[in-house]
């Protein structure tokens, strides 16, 4: 896949979870950012790595 799709990938993770959070699903909000948050790590995007876990608190989720 390329690097591109990759990082789109990731970023509709993001949104999956900010969807699941809107409707109160956390268990599924945190897997959405898991799976972001490991992505972003794997293509070495260390910004949003950090606004994940950021995404993460503010909603009051634990991610680790």
């Amino acid at each position: 896949m390329a690097i591109e799709a990759r990082y789109t990938v990731a970023r509709i993770h993001v949104l999956l979870a900010e969807v699941h959070h809107a409707r109160g699903d956390k268990p599924v909000v945190v897997t959405h950012l898991r799976a972001a948050r490991d992505r972003f790590g794997r293509l070495s995007v260390p910004r949003w790595v950090e606004r994940v876990t950021k995404l993460a608190d503010y909603l009051g989720v634990s991610i680790d």
